[in-house]
């Protein structure tokens, strides 16, 4: 494809426009959103509560160092005490009271990126998006193959449409800028016979209106 056709691809694979950010920072972080008819305002990028759960990465990480460390027990040994590892029960209780819930019991909360569904609007969590690098078919940190979690993109349109638009705006302004350097170069004069003129003078019309609408 070129690169106008590239563009026009995520352009349609995105969430239809306009974007705006919108939020109230008294109570949450901005989001992007946009207007979705029958829905209001839905968002596009923003950041939710997500709860930590038993089965997460650093839970199980944090259950695999208390395996490794060992805890003074003075009824060890009969009374004596000493060290000794935790056991797998102890193991458990840690891991849901000190990683899933937080110091009042309540759900241990942390913010997370997510994009929306664009079908059902729930919120997907960026990271179960990612496109890893050492393994861009991977779909899940939990691959045996994604020996790194370095990534290098996030599988969802809008992600790509964004991660792209900084150059894509580049280019287009680069397509803009010579299509009005031709319109302002062109010389009906110089066309070789009347139907030529008249058909290079349909065309600049329309693409003068098309450049005047844009500003």
């Amino acid at each position: 494809m070129t690169t106008l056709q590239e563009i026009q691809a995520r352009a349609a694979a995105a969430s239809p426009g306009p974007w705006m950010w919108r939020g109230n920072v008294d109570h949450d972080d901005p989001a992007l959103s946009r207007w979705m008819p029958g829905h209001g305002r839905v968002e596009v990028l923003r950041h939710y509560p997500r709860e930590r759960t038993a089965d997460d990465r650093g839970a199980r990480a944090y259950a695999e160092y208390l395996r490794e460390t060992d805890v003074w027990d003075d009824n060890h040994k009969d009374g004596v005490g000493g060290w000794r590892s935790y056991t797998e029960e102890e193991i458990t209780e840690k891991v849901q009271h000190e990683w899933v819930e937080d110091q009042w019991g309540n759900p241990h909360r942390e913010a997370r990126l997510a994009f929306s569904d664009t079908e059902n609007l729930l919120a997907m969590d960026a990271r179960n998006l990612a496109i890893f690098e050492v393994c861009p078919a991977a779909t899940t940190r939990d691959d045996r193959r994604v020996y790194r979690a370095d990534i290098i993109g996030v599988r969802h349109p809008d992600a790509e449409f964004i991660a792209h638009s900084r150059q894509d705006v580049d280019d287009l302004l680069a397509v803009i800028t010579a299509v009005e350097t031709v319109c302002d170069h062109y010389d009906p004069m110089v066309a070789r016979n009347d139907d030529i003129r008249f058909g290079a003078d349909v065309v600049l019309k329309s693409i003068r209106a098309v450049l005047a609408g844009a500003q």
